[in-house]
C-alpha cells in the first residue's frame, strides 16, 4: 500500500464499560460492546492492513449534539424516555429485550426524579473520551 490515510470515528469497548447506560440496560451494553473493538485491537488491525501511524483522539460528547447515536444522551438522559428516539438507535433497536428496556426505563425516570441519577452518572465518570477518531496512514 503506497501513501494513503484511513479515518473512522468508532467507540471501543473499553470506553463503552464506562456508559452510564451500563447502569440500566447491561445486556444491552454487553452485547453492544461485544461488537465493538478494543484500541489494542483496532490498532492490530490497522497495522495488520499496512498501516504504520495510527493516532487515537478522544471524542467527548456534549450537550450540543445533534446526532442521536447511543451515547448522544450522556447528558440528555431524557432523551432515551422517547420511543422515537430509541428506535433509531441500532443497541436499543436490535440488543434489549423488551424486559430489559420496560425495567433499565422504569429505574431511569425514577432515579431522574428522585435525583440519584447524578450518583449514577459520576459513577461513570471517566476522561478517556466516549468515543475516538482513528487517523492510520500507510506505510510507505
Amino acid at each position: 500500500m503506497q501513501g494513503g490515510a484511513f479515518v473512522m470515528f468508532t467507540g471501543l469497548a473499553e470506553q463503552m464499560r464506562c456508559y452510564w447506560l451500563c447502569h440500566y440496560f447491561p445486556e444491552m451494553m454487553n452485547r453492544s460492546i461485544e461488537r465493538m473493538p478494543s484500541e489494542s485491537t483496532l490498532r492490530a488491525a490497522l497495522s495488520r492492513a499496512g498501516f504504520g501511524s495510527v493516532t487515537v483522539t478522544p471524542f467527548f460528547v456534549t450537550d450540543e449534539l445533534e446526532d442521536l447515536f447511543l451515547y448522544s444522551g450522556k447528558h440528555r438522559p431524557n432523551l432515551y424516555l422517547d420511543p422515537g428516539v430509541r428506535a433509531n438507535i441500532s443497541s436499543f433497536a436490535n440488543l434489549t429485550s423488551s424486559a430489559e428496556l420496560h425495567d433499565g426505563l422504569a429505574r431511569l425516570s425514577a432515579d431522574l426524579k428522585s435525583g440519584v441519577f447524578a450518583s449514577v452518572k459520576a459513577h461513570y465518570a471517566k476522561g478517556d473520551g466516549d468515543y475516538v477518531y482513528v487517523t492510520a496512514h500507510a506505510n510507505s
